[in-house]
């Protein structure tokens, strides 16, 4: 069977873009899809060609020259590593874009139509659409282009309407496409067909590297132009490089290539990245570098700055971002005698780290917990947990205080507590936050709590907002 990767466009497959579009005008065939690489075709260079394609997905960049921001793809033939086909994916399309022109450009090249693959073209731009936070893509054809036609219908395209494009005056079919409901519906059709991308990295340069980080630090960068000899890199450890999405990824070694474009060197010892580490932090330091139009190393040359500053910047940004991501996979759920073993396991970790728990984890206690859930005195309980990559890092208990002396019913906050390395990462706030709501529903307007001595827990009630220190106690307004 014939399987297909996207890649991104690179100096490595130069000859491959190179020869692609040389088919189509020897054809005399329209080019589609390939951002700006046929540019080459009308005198640019490679080079310039690759820049101004990469470049494209800088939404500044992009608008600076009249255009939407866009990624660029390549369609590879794993079995004999043939480029066959390109795609353009957009975002952020202006009015004009969103009457012609739309999400998504394609194009098989000549000596490859009528096999079916602009179908699997298709298919793995609706994945990178859905990468970029799309739900709908807007594509259009010629309304005589039968085989473009088709290709849209076979995954779902929906025609809006068949107008006449004012740019070239030919009757347009403008279709859009849902990407998840596509994606589900022909993922037994088109996934079959689909691998992994393959990149050989030793024939890679160090300008064919994309970055991950957006500084260097001027002592890292010195200490490493005191040993490095440009004549010798035996003892040069190798940069390691990820694929991601197509792209070859410096995942580490980052001062140690700009050390080497310093010392006049072109290449450098690489080695295929094959640990498992946090590729959504990696492809946010990715995004964040080529907003900053960062696309090689060479970039980076004039982002070198003094060590605190470098600490202040980039670890202080790192910090952030590490922290957003966290945020958004933690799932807040209700606690019920369901999820007693994730809590039993929770309370365990809380003990390794910190030693000064009141109670045993024993049977009396298990059996206790359980109980609970069974004992109507606890109908006013409310716990929430939170749940980070399926364990419980965080828990809230509070209980609903009905009381005659003024016809009120308030909540009293009995228990907050986070593991400590997920400490000031948001838990206890989207746990706060989740409680807040669940009492505002039960029209509950007021959340009374003990404050612990402790310096976290200080700083956490602190930084509620609507609240009012009261000797030991917190009166927290739910709005």
């Amino acid at each position: 069977m014939e399987r297909f990767y996207f890649e991104r466009p690179s100096a490595a497959r130069k000859a491959d873009i190179i020869a692609y579009l040389k088919e189509f005008a020897a054809a005399g065939s329209e080019i589609n899809g390939s951002g700006s690489l046929d540019r080459i075709l009308s005198g640019w260079t490679f080079e310039q060609a690759l820049e101004r394609c990469l470049s494209m997905e800088n939404k500044a960049y992009a608008e600076k020259a009249g255009r939407c921001p866009g990624k660029t793809f390549l369609l590879i033939r794993e079995n004999d590593n043939r480029l066959v086909g390109t795609v353009n994916v957009r975002w952020d399309l202006n009015e004009a874009m969103l009457r012609f022109g739309g999400h998504i450009g394609y194009g098989i090249r000549p000596s490859e139509r009528r096999k079916g693959y602009n179908k699997i073209n298709l298919y793995l731009a609706l994945k990178e659409a859905k990468k970029l936070g799309l739900e709908r893509v807007m594509i259009d054809c010629a309304a005589d282009n039968v085989a473009s036609d088709k290709t849209i219908r076979a995954l779902g395209g929906v025609l809006e309407r068949c107008e006449s494009d004012p740019s070239d005056g030919e009757m347009t079919n403008v279709y859009w496409i849902d990407i998840l409901d596509s994606l589900m519906r022909y993922n037994a059709i088109y996934e079959p067909y689909i691998s992994e991308p393959v990149m050989n990295i030793e024939n890679l340069k160090l300008k064919d590297l994309q970055p991950s980080q957006f500084f260097i630090s001027e002592k890292k960068l010195f200490d490493i132009e005191a040993w490095l000899d440009p004549a010798d890199l035996s003892g040069f450890e190798p940069i390691p490089v990820k694929i991601l999405d197509g792209v070859p990824v410096m995942t580490d070694g980052h001062t140690r290539a700009v050390a080497a474009l310093r010392a006049g060197l072109a290449a450098v010892p690489l080695v295929r990245d094959e640990d498992e580490l946090d590729w959504e932090m990696y492809r946010a330091c990715v995004k964040a570098c080529r907003e900053r139009n960062i696309f090689s190393p060479a970039d980076l040359l004039q982002r070198i700055i003094p060590e605190q500053e470098y600490q202040e910047k980039w670890d202080h940004w790192c910090d952030i971002l590490h922290a957003e991501i966290r945020r958004s996979r933690i799932t807040v759920k209700l606690y019920t005698e369901q999820e007693v073993p994730d809590v039993l396991d929770f309370e365990r970790r809380l003990r390794e780290e910190e030693d000064f728990w009141g109670w045993e984890i024993d049977e009396p206690y298990v059996k206790s917990v359980r109980a609970s859930f069974q004992d109507h005195r606890f109908d006013n309980a409310i716990s929430f947990l939170a749940y980070l990559d399926g364990k419980v890092i965080g828990r809230i208990d509070a209980v609903l205080l009905p009381s005659h002396f003024d016809g009120s019913v308030k909540a009293y906050l009995d228990w907050i507590c986070v593991i400590k390395r997920y400490r000031h990462q948001g838990v206890a706030q989207a746990l706060l936050a989740e409680l807040k709501l669940t009492l505002k529903e039960r029209g509950i307007t007021t959340l009374i709590a003990l404050t612990a001595a402790n310096d976290d827990a200080q700083r956490f009630y602190r930084s509620i907002p609507d609240s009012v220190m009261r000797d030991t106690g917190i009166w927290i307004q739910i709005k």
